[in-house]
């Protein structure tokens, strides 16, 4: 397909919240599942969360890509206009497959296996219960599945399935996906729903109908999945496009504040260590660009010397609508923090680290900016 191919939906709204309600639905693992994990990341960890946050079946694939017994058949039977389907497995930024740990009956080592992107159409158009026009969302849980626009895994899927005159919504990702790890964060709940675990910037998703080519949309939210489907906030590629670079604007003038601050500090010496710094200067806190960035956002650390004389190093991150967030330091989970009125997000945290560290508190993960 040549790029000029591509559909951009343009509307006068650039904003377009999509409900997919699943009339049923069913989860492809390319990892063959343990029945019962005891710990997490593991083999087919996500499909084992998936199943507990949409109660839908998991399909092992199998060496040949086809269902092998009367319950697979049944489970995909069920599949018709308007279902959705989770797909889990490891991608790259140039396959035109997906693979995974597969492991066969009465075996006791498992083998990574490739399957081509067209075997999934072929499994299910050959045994859903799916007529030419129909449509179905398709929720492609691997790493690199959005990158390339036409040429990514989602768009040559979309393409396979719209050759067999399926339509079909494609949720995917041009960047890595975390693998479940056995830890729900605040907004997701065990049992109840799970994130589409990538850089919410990272997120694409794929439209493909009986128009020519196909529509690729951002969005500016995360993406949340339960019993009863997702909720979608679009923007076309236009729009996304602008928001980037009110975003890029905005996060130059955090850097640009960050290095203006009497606290930044970028050297401490040769072979020296943000505590080294304090002990040798007699200061109390500093703010520092982070080792470890968190990817989508601004990042910065700061490093303060607590009431027990004790050194401790909290993260935080920036997003591109100015929001602070803390980040948790064993889950990375990003924690909202609050700004007092009449502060910007600088002040505020001079001013909290400027009381931390004359305070009999020592926070090592502080909830809120506000004293």
């Amino acid at each position: 397909m040549k790029a000029s191919e591509i559909v951009l939906f343009k509307n006068i709204v650039s904003l377009c919240l999509v409900n997919i309600i699943m009339s049923s639905g069913i989860i492809i693992s390319t990892q063959s599942p343990l029945p019962n994990p005891q710990s997490f990341p593991c083999t087919g960890g996500t499909a084992y969360a998936l199943n507990k946050a949409t109660n839908l079946p998991i399909f092992k694939m199998h060496r040949n890509a086809q269902v092998h017994n009367e319950i697979e058949r049944a489970q995909f039977g069920a599949i018709a206009n308007n279902s959705i389907i989770y797909i889990t497995g490891h991608g790259d930024e140039t396959a035109d497959s997906l693979g995974g740990q597969y492991l066969a009956a009465n075996s006791i080592r498992a083998q990574h296996i490739n399957w081509k992107i067209e075997s999934y159409a072929d499994l299910i158009c050959s045994n859903a219960n799916l007529k030419e026009g129909d449509h179905i969302t398709i929720v492609l849980w691997a790493c690199f599945g959005g990158a390339g626009s036409e040429e990514s895994t989602a768009a040559q899927l979309g393409r396979h399935l719209k050759a067999r005159n399926i339509n079909s919504t494609i949720i995917s990702s041009t960047a890595p996906l975390e693998r479940f790890d056995g830890k729900y964060s605040r907004v997701e709940k065990e049992g109840d729903c799970l994130k589409f675990r990538t850089p919410t910037r990272a997120i694409r998703v794929f439209k493909f109908s009986e128009k020519p080519g196909f529509e690729e949309w951002h969005t500016n939210q995360d993406i949340y999945f339960d019993e009863k489907g997702c909720t979608l906030s679009l923007l076309t590629k236009e729009d996304a496009v602008k928001e980037a670079q009110t975003s890029r604007d905005l996060l130059h003038d955090v850097d640009r504040a960050l290095k203006n601050s009497p606290y930044y500090r970028d050297s401490f010496g040769r072979d020296k260590t943000p505590e080294d710094y304090l002990r040798e200067h007699g200061e109390t806190f500093l703010l520092r660009k982070s080792n470890t960035p968190y990817p989508g956002y601004f990042t910065f650390s700061v490093t303060y010397k607590g009431s027990d004389n004790k050194y401790y190093n909290t993260r935080y991150v920036i997003d591109g609508k100015g929001n602070v967030f803390g980040v948790d330091a064993k889950t990375l989970e990003l924690i909202p923090k609050s700004i007092e009125q009449g502060e910007n997000w600088l002040s505020s945290i001079t001013k909290y680290y400027q009381n931390i560290t004359h305070s009999k508190e020592i926070p090592r993960q502080p909830q809120s900016l506000k004293k």
